[in-house]
């Protein structure tokens, strides 16, 4: 029978989801471990609208990134077991990578710091979106080309899929088996998982799978579609008992697996001597005064929060099969309210200027657009076409409020300061729209691409037409954001991703190139070739 404290928490948790009880929604579950015991764990919402099928605590969902943790995990278990040395290259490994003119090394992968562009993006710009089939080998193909760097190894956070797409072919290949049969043997066997597998293959029937959805501007869904096979990145489908079971294990490991998991949750200082938020396929950051450490995942119609505050021995899992519900927000609440009676440090109140930061503000050094606008709590931003919330931090500063992800703002007279990592801090911009640049129109090619855009007039306005060695799309839009900066909206039903570029022209002012950036790619440029 529950107690009393579990009741008490059960009826916070059902207030939190309320939005997500009406009939006929989806939804999402929501597990909570303190101490070792399972305090919590709920369903709400239909794991299938058309079929009526209720979310239950055994449920199956796609976890996404909360993969890249076991991928790491396996990596640090043959590292441990001397089959390999985190400090090796890449190359070493996966000889058909490309010379990057600097040592890149596993550790580099595991941080996050490697410099190495996320292969989705360097699709998405060649015309690919994620509800378009691609293989294994095409996606390695797009990594092998790109051989450019986003920055030095080891100088800069920057959240890369393709990491972790290499660290899972490096463990297969000293295996010599599959992933799938390495998770299965390292880790879901050993702790009872048996609900949680890797299924590479999009088309692959899994039993008791969540259906996932995207809520549309009316507030209807739709179903979410996605081709791309994932594997080390993001793989991985699991049940909100499974992950529960997973959390107990990083304070209470197995016999033997201590080691690994204190190796797991080690972090890495950048070269400049500065931290950020990335241990080894696991986030680390500060809530209520508490270190945590966990992930996120992301991935059409799923969305996954896997945390754990160690110092307070709980554990927080909230995974949905809508893109509308924000399971990083979700899951802190459900935190605050697992301790609702041991009472938690005050949050800073919010600056008094907070309407200032409000608009679009433009970091023209880093090719980035921020969208600010004021929320019921505070302050919200998108930026690439993901919305994150703030929270008001020390000194003034609003803090993102979201996953593996750098971003603190702060009003500065007309202008926004902006900490970004690694020490920089940027002083934002208001966007200034206009005409786009003369001599825009024409055709580009990048050859870490294979893909060449070309500008065209498009209603009122130009846009890209994209044709890479994959797939063709367009038009993408074009606006101006400030003098020869243009940015550039590839709309799709999951996520309306941007790109920011600057115009490249000779001395006499004709447009010789572009120079474009997105989150996850920097500084990669197009050459004018007509």
């Amino acid at each position: 029978m529950p107690t009393s404290a579990a009741l008490a928490l059960e009826g916070r948790i059902d207030r939190l989801v309320q939005p997500w009880t009406r009939p006929g929604q989806p939804g999402c579950v929501i597990g909570v471990v303190r101490a070792g015991e399972v305090l919590l764990r709920r369903g709400y919402g239909q794991a299938s609208i058309e079929h009526g099928v209720a979310i239950e605590p055994g449920t199956v969902f796609r976890i996404a990134s909360v993969t890249k943790q076991f991928t790491t995990g396996a990596i640090l278990a043959l590292a441990l077991e001397g089959r390999l040395g985190i400090d090796d290259t890449v190359q070493s490994h996966l000889p058909w990578l490309p010379d990057y003119g600097t040592p890149v090394t596993l550790r580099h992968l595991m941080h996050n710091v490697s410099g190495l562009r996320d292969y989705l993006e360097l699709t998405r710009w060649g015309g690919m979106g994620l509800d378009r089939p691609a293989s294994e080998e095409e996606l390695a193909a797009a990594i092998a080309r790109a051989g450019g760097l986003n920055f030095a190894p080891g100088s800069r956070f920057l959240y890369s899929n393709t990491n972790f797409l290499l660290l899972g072919q490096i463990v297969e290949k000293i295996e010599d088996r599959s992933l799938e049969e390495v998770f299965e043997r390292r880790f879901f066997a050993p702790l009872g998982m048996n609900a949680t597998r890797l299924v590479r293959d999009p088309m692959t029937v899994v039993p008791r799978l969540a259906t996932p959805y995207l809520r549309q501007p009316d507030g209807s869904v739709i179903r979410a579609v996605q081709a791309y096979p994932t594997v080390g990145e993001g793989g991985m489908v699991s049940s909100l008992d499974d992950l529960l079971r997973w959390a107990r294990h990083y304070d209470r490991p197995l016999a033997g697996m201590a080691p690994l998991v204190q190796a797991m949750q080690t972090e890495l200082p950048l070269a400049g001597g500065h931290w950020h938020p990335y241990a080894r396929g696991l986030e680390v950051g500060t809530w209520r005064g508490a270190r945590t450490v966990g992930h996120g995942g992301l991935w059409p119609g799923y969305r996954t929060e896997f945390l754990r505050i160690p110092e307070r021995d709980l554990a927080v899992v909230v995974i949905a099969n809508v893109d509308a519900i924000d399971p990083y927000r979700l899951a802190r609440a459900a935190a605050e309210a697992a301790l609702a009676e041991e009472g938690l440090p005050p949050e800073p109140g919010l600056p008094g200027d907070l309407d200032r930061l409000s608009g679009r503000w433009l970091d023209a050094e880093a090719l980035t657009v921020y969208d600010l606008s004021p929320s019921a709590d505070g302050l919200a931003g998108r930026s690439n076409g993901v919305g994150y919330s703030f929270q008001p931090a020390a000194g003034g500063w609003m803090r993102a409020y979201r996953g593996a992800f750098e971003l603190a703002v702060k009003a500065d007279g007309n202008a926004v300061l902006a900490e970004t990592g690694a020490g920089r801090q940027a002083r934002l911009t208001r966007v200034q729209e206009g005409p786009v640049p003369a001599g825009l129109a024409g055709r580009y090619h990048a050859a870490e691409l294979a893909t060449d855009w070309a500008i065209a007039a498009c209603g009122d306005g130009l846009a890209v037409r994209a044709r890479g060695p994959l797939a063709a799309a367009g038009p993408w839009p074009i606006a101006a954001v400030g003098p020869d900066l243009i940015e550039i909206s590839m709309p799709n039903r999951w996520m309306n991703s941007t790109i920011v570029a600057r115009v490249e022209r000779d001395q006499q002012g004709r447009v010789q190139g572009l120079v474009a950036s997105s989150p996850r790619i920097k500084g990669l440029r197009f050459a004018r070739v007509d």
